[in-house]
């Protein structure tokens, strides 16, 4: 039995941050690791992390998006926007199959003006109200889903295409002219009061005899950072590097609950080697090594912090990578730091990964990772449900 690579991931961050617990739970407490040290460890996070999002979930913002109208969404101009985006992506290979909403393509600007959705005899659609250069998107929602009566709320959001920057008109695989933010503000009211206000900051893959000098329709990099009523959004994005010596792939971020202060901040990077085709756009993509460094922070009780790095191998090697330079941290203790090293693949095929990933505990002492999630796994509902 294999692990989806999800559950691998998942599984080694709760064995290894288990692995911590005898420091975490009762510093500086020694000997053996017990079933009492993981379960309070992870049932405390997972408990903290549980309540933020429910919590989140009542957010007036998220209500206000939850009953965004899904019947006459055909005829919504963003959507148009989009489906046309992607049939011109496809129009290159597939010119037959080159139209949208509008019927054939042709050189299109971003959707603007101010809409209301509105249901009348029978049918349901959104109504221009207004002529604008921003798209504006308008609806009423529920604000209390829990009983059975309609408590009627109002919701807007606003698309500002060059609140930040101008637009531009790039290129599309099939040659057509689209225009694209660049600097896209993003903001959304729920019941009159603003629930997010977000930035968007989008590059463009623009080289000589690519498109006519603004670029094509492949975004190189994104960047949002903003805020909501419940969420705040730091440098959360990617961005793609092109160089002789080298590409590489970078994803970003640092996302934090207002109410709770817990954080997540986060870094991944792979090196690789993108390959593209005569008429500019990405055509393959072979990955290699990289690394990842993820931190959890804010936590309330005896774990403040927990932060998980490590390096990895070729991606596009068949085997589950080697990872090397591993460590998870807790509370920014780099002194009884954990350390691991090592494969996750299960080379005895008895389902559970990480025979060959060495951990190394302050003592001294090490274990295997399949040691560790095997000593602990039988009755720990995590594990449990990871191995499904």
């Amino acid at each position: 039995m294999n692990y989806p690579n999800r559950s691998l991931l998942t599984a080694l961050i709760a064995a290894l941050l288990s692995a911590c617990a005898e420091d975490v739970v009762s510093p500086p407490a020694s000997g053996p690791l017990t079933q009492q040290d993981v379960s309070e460890s992870i049932t405390s996070i997972s408990e903290q992390l549980g309540a933020a999002l429910e919590r989140a979930a009542q957010d007036e913002g998220i209500v206000a998006l939850s009953g965004f109208p899904q019947a006459g969404a055909m005829s919504n101009p963003f959507f148009g926007y989009g489906v046309t985006l992607m049939n011109a992506k496809m129009s290159a290979k597939h010119p037959e199959r080159a139209r949208g909403p509008l019927g054939a393509l042709a050189d299109f600007d971003l959707p603007s003006g101010e809409y209301t959705f509105t249901e009348r005899d029978g049918s349901a659609t959104w109504v221009m109200e207004s002529e604008s250069d921003d798209l504006t998107l308008n609806w009423i929602y529920d604000r209390d889903l829990e009983t059975p009566d309609f408590d009627a709320a109002e919701a807007s959001l606003t698309f500002d295409w060059d609140a930040q920057s101008p637009t531009l008109e790039v290129a599309s695989p099939s040659g057509e002219s689209v225009e694209v933010p660049t600097g896209l503000n993003l903001t959304l009211l729920a019941d009159g009061v603003r629930a997010a206000d977000v930035d968007m900051a989008t590059t463009y893959y623009q080289a000589p005899g690519c498109g006519d000098g603004a670029g094509i329709l492949e975004p190189t990099s994104l960047t949002v950072d903003g805020s909501g009523s419940f969420l705040e959004l730091e440098n959360v994005g990617y961005s793609v590097r092109e160089s002789d010596a080298g590409d590489s792939f970078v994803t970003q971020g640092k996302v934090t609950l207002v109410d709770d202060g817990i954080s997540m901040d986060w870094r991944l990077a792979v090196n690789g080697d993108l390959e593209r085709s005569q008429d500019c756009f990405s055509e393959s993509l072979s990955l290699g090594d990289g690394s990842v460094a993820v931190e959890l922070a804010g936590l309330s009780g005896s774990t403040r912090s927990v932060a998980l790095r490590f390096a990895f191998d070729d991606l596009d090697g068949g085997d589950s990578p080697v990872l090397s330079d591993g460590a998870v941290v807790v509370n920014g203790d780099e002194d009884r730091a954990v350390t691991f090293a090592g494969s996750l693949n299960d080379d005895n095929l008895n389902g559970v990964p990480g025979d060959d990933l060495n951990v190394t505990f302050p003592d001294g002492s090490s274990s295997t990772l399949e040691e560790i999630i095997t000593d602990w796994s039988g009755s720990n509902p995590l594990m449990q449900h990871l191995r499904r």
